[in-house]
């Protein structure tokens, strides 16, 4: 094995080259890998290409791929790849391809540049825990699943995939990530080390994620779990992002965290705040106002709140949600004046003047008309309720038009 061999020690569990040193795994028709087999015709378009364990620099990875171009299509033609704990010591291009089995990068060592641009996958595409030192160039391609789980990158590194499934758990990307797919990806513990972008994708978690690098843009996070994400108060979303929706058809519809009923509601309270925070510094005070209800839910139905604060957030609830929804609280305004009406004029006043004095007390104006004693309680009673209901329905408009 040569002295600047980057890669950790590892332990083949494949028949090994019989070369000294060489960890390649051997071909089919002799004991030597690929690297130093003396013959190669035992490759052709649509076969295997086996390098696991081999040490592999461009001319000769350039004259291994070559035997799989396919001179009638103009395309090189893989069945599967097996490269796991490869090392390509120089540049690495796969281009221009297609690869009807299982593609298999696990582990490999990069050299300054990686190309896998206009390649298509049949089936899976696993990256996990490779190293990219150099330049990478992951896309455009096409796969069944896309896996860069433990891949580290240390340049920003662009990646435009067409998959069912793009995994970056525990992935690290040090010069940024500009991700476009609109498949699911899994970005549990992803390290964000500059600015970053995923675009268009179905996000299914950001759990143990550092996101404050991180812009989601047109994103689907209907099925995201935020909780256990760093900094959510800087993180951005922008553009035609979807949250999920209350599925029952009685609770107001508002944008909602799928962590919410599943995860203890103090731990979402505290996850729904920071979301606010991030939409508020982003100047979206409307969209803000969502994340505003589901931190007041989350309080109001956790069990670290005292009884009395449940109380009072149950009335804010029933009143104007929470401020938020203002046909609620002019709901009850008219309530108030219904039922102050009604009683008006069981205790002997006519209807109209009932219904002026009922009017006149929710907006705080006497009327100065004489009423019985138990006129002037009811009257006394809508003269509160009636302002703080109003109140309450100018502050939900003003929360669904500030910018």
């Amino acid at each position: 094995m040569p002295a600047e061999d980057p890669r950790p020690d590892f332990d083949p569990h494949w028949p090994v080259c019989t070369e000294e040193g060489c960890r390649g795994a051997q071909s089919e028709w002799e004991r030597r890998c690929l690297v130093h087999a003396e013959d190669l015709a035992g490759l052709r378009p649509g076969g295997d290409l086996d390098l696991r364990g081999a040490a592999v620099d461009s001319a000769k990875l350039v004259e291994i791929v070559y035997r799989f171009r396919d001179h009638e299509n103009r395309a090189f033609m893989f069945g599967e790849l097996r490269c796991d704990h490869a090392w390509f010591s120089g540049r690495a291009s796969f281009t221009g391809g297609e690869v009807r089995g299982v593609a298999r990068f696990s582990d490999v060592h990069f050299g300054h540049l990686a190309s896998f641009d206009g390649m298509a996958f049949a089936s899976v595409l696993s990256f996990r825990g490779a190293r990219f030192p150099g330049r990478a160039y992951l896309g455009p391609l096409a796969a069944g699943d896309v896996d860069l789980a433990e891949t580290w990158f240390a340049n920003r590194v662009s990646l435009d995939i067409e998959a069912e499934h793009v995994e970056l758990v525990d992935a690290q990307f040090d010069g940024g990530l500009l991700l476009e797919t609109t498949g699911e990806v899994d970005a549990n513990g992803t390290y964000f080390g500059a600015a970053s972008t995923i675009h268009g994708a179905k996000v299914a978690s950001l759990s143990g994620s550092d996101v404050s690098n991180l812009v989601l843009t047109d994103a689907d996070l209907s099925n995201c779990y935020f909780l256990g994400a760093h900094r959510l108060e800087q993180l951005r979303i922008d553009g035609r992002t979807t949250f999920a929706r209350p599925r029952s058809r009685w609770r107001a519809r508002r944008r909602m965290l799928a962590d919410e009923g599943k995860e203890p509601p103090a731990r979402v309270g505290a996850t729904y705040r920071a979301l606010r925070k991030s939409l508020e510094d982003s100047k979206n005070e409307a969209g803000a106002g969502d994340f505003y209800y589901g931190e007041m839910e989350c309080r109001r139905h956790s069990k670290e709140s005292s009884l009395a604060e449940r109380m009072i957030l149950w009335c804010y609830w029933l009143l104007s949600g929470y401020g938020q929804r203002a046909l609620r609280a002019l709901a009850w305004l008219v309530v108030v004046v219904s039922v102050v009406t009604g009683l008006l004029t069981v205790w002997g006043q006519d209807f109209g003047m009932a219904a002026r004095i009922a009017v006149g007390a929710v907006v705080f104006r006497d009327d100065r008309t004489e009423l019985t004693a138990a006129g002037e309680w009811t009257v006394l009673v809508a003269r509160f309720l009636g302002p703080v209901l109003l109140a309450l329905a100018v502050l939900a408009i003003r929360a669904r038009v500030k910018r």
